[in-house]
């Protein structure tokens, strides 16, 4: 019995140093995150929500970011944020939105969780030629796994019901070139600024994914976001500017109609309208909707 209990405080010993090393090294890695700089290829794949995979370039210098990716329906897209604020780019049309929100990667996520210290630690491997750890809060994991020199070799960000998972290859220094292009991002673009921004907390608080989009006919201007509630499911919300509200007024009937929603919409102006669909009454669409702007 005494040699049991022996082995018992050396294995609560064992687990304690274990822990404080994962933190330690979680530590670490985040502060290097933050602070590098570097150019590195990314393969993001999504599945879940929505179903998506796409090769792309980051060019990152401390805080700041530029990522762009092709398709042959956009041509060269993709999203900054350095000293001018934050946008998501369309090179092709030179063209530069303003988001409602910050704009976010996983890896932004995965900083974020960290720093408010809402965690814990369920996995920590030393391997010969990499480092792994898994960490979660409730029904949200991130798993990393990085190298000797605390650069991300893999990112896996996952709930019951979406993950997305990012390859990283390729690290380089950044050149003077990459840091030009990323100060630059938005030089010659046209800029679109909303009217409006969203709350950032309000959105985490509500939803636990997004995604925005944004298209223009060169005059008017629709912003669409998707969005996952794990209280009230899938909904989309539509904020249109620079036309009159029943433009957005008979659109957002139109697809709800042909989705099976229910909608709300908020005139904010006499040239600008939000909409919120969601297959829950307009009561609590409209109450979801103030809480956001």
């Amino acid at each position: 019995m005494k040699k049991l209990s022996v082995l018992v405080v050396l294995l609560l010993v064992v687990g304690l140093a274990v822990g404080k090393d994962a933190v330690e090294e979680l530590t670490t890695l985040i502060d290097v995150l933050k602070n590098s700089s570097y150019e590195v290829d990314r393969y993001v794949q999504e599945s879940g929500i929505v179903t998506t995979a796409k090769n792309e370039r980051v060019i990152k210098s401390g805080p700041y970011k530029l990522v762009t990716s092709y398709s042959s329906a956009k041509g060269e897209f993709g999203w900054v944020r350095n000293s001018s604020g934050h946008f998501a780019i369309f090179r092709t049309r030179s063209i530069a939105f303003e988001p409602l929100t910050k704009i976010k990667d996983v890896e932004d996520n995965f900083i974020d969780l960290v720093n408010r210290k809402s965690y814990v630690v369920d996995l920590f491997l030393d391997l010969p030629n990499s480092r792994k750890i898994t960490i979660s809060s409730g029904d949200l994991t991130f798993e990393a796994t990085y190298d000797d020199n605390y650069k991300l070799l893999k990112l896996v960000k996952s709930y019951p019901f979406h993950t997305i998972s990012a390859s990283y290859r390729g690290y380089s220094e950044m050149s003077h070139e990459a840091l030009t292009k990323l100060s630059n991002a938005t030089e010659g673009m046209i800029i679109i600024r909303p009217p409006i921004y969203f709350s950032e907390a309000m959105l985490e608080k509500h939803f636990a994914w997004s995604s925005m989009d944004f298209a223009t006919d060169g005059k008017t201007y629709l912003y669409t976001v998707l969005m996952y509630s794990i209280e009230y499911g899938r909904m989309v919300l539509y904020f249109s500017f620079n036309t009159e509200p029943d433009y957005l007024q008979k659109f957002s009937a139109q697809m709800a109609q042909a989705n099976g929603y229910s909608y709300a919409i908020e005139r904010l102006s006499e040239n600008s309208a939000i909409s919120l669909l969601g297959m829950i009454d307009t009561e609590t669409l409209s109450s979801l909707l103030e809480d956001l702007y």
